[in-house]
């Protein structure tokens, strides 16, 4: 389970596993999608240094709506996954949250006080522990 404050480190590890359950590989340098097509070319870097300045350069998926929401249209097509987004307000807090489950697991993270950041957190979060998860258990 990720923590619910992360590191710099948690980050870029947590970007790095997405980017690998969406289908980004690097090869010769380059990074590519799931059907081979170039994603981004580097200059004639290794692959080590593709992959670095490729987590560098993007904002990527803890906090940009435009890369994260495509994984959660993936999560909701393996073996009927839903995923469920809330934000909203009681009586004294905010509260933002996501909850990822099937009939035999359920993956949540919720966070108090919130605001649209913390909303992303939450579902940034929760597609972590479900790709660790999914990889121990596909």
């Amino acid at each position: 389970m990720f923590k619910t404050t992360n590191t710099m480190v948690d980050i870029v590890e947590g970007n790095k596993l997405i980017a690998e359950f969406m289908g980004i590989r690097f090869n010769n340098g380059n990074a590519y999608d799931s059907n081979g097509n170039t994603y981004m070319r580097f200059r004639s870097w290794n692959n080590d240094m593709a992959r670095n300045e490729f987590f560098r350069l993007n904002k990527l998926y803890h906090n940009s709506w435009d890369w994260l929401m495509p994984v959660v249209e993936k999560i909701g097509g393996v073996d009927n996954y839903s995923v469920n987004i809330h934000w909203g307000t009681g009586c004294t807090d905010s509260f933002a949250g996501c909850t990822i489950h099937s009939s035999t697991k359920q993956i949540t993270h919720d966070e108090l006080n919130s605001d649209e950041q913390s909303l992303i957190k939450a579902v940034w979060n929760s597609i972590i522990d479900f790709i660790q998860w999914y990889n121990e258990n596909k």
